[in-house]
């Protein structure tokens, strides 16, 4: 890695608010299981093996905080940021913020940044990257697992086990976001810290292969499960559908090379 990505990629971090930390994961492979959830159970109907470059990903979930600058510089209403089809919906909605960005529920800075569809994520990798001179990217699904999972194929970031005090997820009972510092023991093989549980973290893989997810927020795989998940679903290896305006779905960024 140059310096100058080295340099590009601290720009990010200057100029994000507090906690924000890249984590640097080594190329090697992923092995993802294609099938359903039924009864809180994952049915991989096909296995595929993933060989996954070297690359960097956000130590942690992108906050309300680390969101705020880009409303605060009415990016909803700059179409420079937005893709056709993500200006289209903005125009329909007239959003100007994150659904619910002001309802003291969800705007918490410290908290991922909930209700957040994938084209309102592109718009934000995109005005992001224009500040820093460095291509920012939601992860692929693939990149994601390898953060979480590393080279053993482990159930949860930390292990095989589950433990109820190691992550936000529907057995804990809080039933709301918290901060993405709140669990030190949810930390991955790469020191990538609360991939499972809190929020659903989008991808940039799409559901339908067929479907960019920058042109349909409904289609975005993501990961990690959330507040509301059941343990089974935080898992490594699970993956579902993004239907946006979700206050389960939150994103982490990430860099190639």
């Amino acid at each position: 890695m140059s310096d100058t990505s080295e340099n590009l990629r601290q720009r990010v971090k200057d100029m994000l608010p507090e906690p924000f930390e890249w984590c640097s994961i080594p190329a090697g492979e992923v092995s993802i299981a294609y099938g359903e959830w039924k009864n809180y159970t994952y049915i991989g109907s096909e296995t595929r093996t993933y060989q996954v470059d070297a690359f960097w990903i956000a130590k942690y979930p992108l906050t309300v905080a680390q969101f705020e600058p880009f409303v605060a510089i009415d990016g909803y209403t700059d179409r420079s940021y937005w893709t056709d089809d993500g200006w289209e919906w903005i125009q329909k909605t007239g959003f100007k913020s994150p659904r619910y960005w002001n309802s003291e529920k969800w705007h918490i800075p410290d908290h991922p940044v909930v209700h957040i569809t994938p084209c309102e994520a592109h718009a934000y990798l995109r005005w992001l990257s224009q500040q820093v001179e460095l291509e920012i990217n939601l992860p692929t699904e693939q990149q994601w697992q390898r953060a979480a999972q590393g080279n053993d194929g482990r159930d949860y970031p930390w292990g095989n086990e589950h433990h109820l005090e190691f992550a936000n997820t529907y057995e804990s009972k809080i039933a709301r976001t918290t901060p993405v510092t709140k669990y030190p023991d949810n930390i991955s093989p790469s020191g990538v810290m609360d991939m499972s549980g809190n929020v659903w973290e989008m991808t940039s893989s799409p559901w339908q292969a067929d479907i960019p997810t920058e042109t349909d927020y409904y289609n975005a795989v993501v990961r990690g499960g959330s507040f509301n998940s059941y343990k089974q679903l935080a898992k490594c290896t699970a993956r579902r559908f993004g239907r946006g305006w979700d206050y389960s779905f939150g994103f982490r960024i990430a860099v190639n090379g």
